[in-house]
């Protein structure tokens, strides 16, 4: 086998993980037509451009988290929003949860109870300016909502991993409106209207 052939065979290649329930299974809240789009086109684009600049790069690793970590520019925004999506529909489920044992003890002691977490998850989402992201994160014991611009999840999801395994506990992205007058109040009814997936 040549060198170069070697490499080739070295290098990293991802697919679209697929949906973890049908893609109607979280209607009203999100219908299977947005799930459809976000999943099967948006999410898709980040993976077929992850891949197509992968092939030109010498970064090496085993998962996405690794290419997140050593990429920028171009790599890392089409990475981590592949990884950012990955995560969301992951955060999702169809059954109502109720978070339990330590995450909820947590929760009481950072927020007070599971509305106010909610109450401050929309309102870090409502103010966010432009597109990006909301995160209900874990640094170390203690629980936090915070959000990030666009691609930007390098330090929120992979830094803390004593509470639980990845830090993140839930996630909501966040879009620009084109219609500014209407961009606030649409952007409070759909992340208010999420229920806080539990692990």
């Amino acid at each position: 086998m040549s060198t170069a052939t070697a490499r080739a065979a070295q290098r990293l290649h991802f697919n679209l993980p697929p949906l973890p329930y049908a893609e109607d299974a979280l209607a009203p809240v999100i219908s299977a037509e947005t799930l459809a789009l976000h999943h099967g086109k948006h999410h898709k684009k980040y993976i077929d451009t992850t891949n197509e600049l992968l092939a030109k790069t010498e970064i090496r690793g085993s998962t996405l988290e690794d290419v997140v970590r050593a990429s920028q520019g171009k790599l890392f925004n089409n990475a981590a929003q592949a990884w950012n999506h990955a995560f969301f529909w992951n955060a999702m489920s169809p059954e109502g949860q109720s978070p339990q044992g330590e995450l909820a003890g947590a929760l009481t002691k950072a927020f007070g109870n599971l509305e106010a977490l909610k109450a401050t998850f929309v309102k870090a989402g409502a103010e966010h300016f432009g597109s990006g992201w909301v995160w209900l994160a874990a640094e170390g014991r203690t629980l936090k909502v915070l959000s990030t611009h666009d691609a930007d999840d390098a330090s929120p999801p992979f830094e803390h991993r004593d509470f639980l395994p990845d830090g993140i506990l839930a996630g909501k992205e966040l879009l620009r409106e084109s219609r500014i007058d209407q961009a606030d109040q649409r952007r409070r009814c759909r992340i208010g209207r999420l229920e806080v997936a539990t692990s």
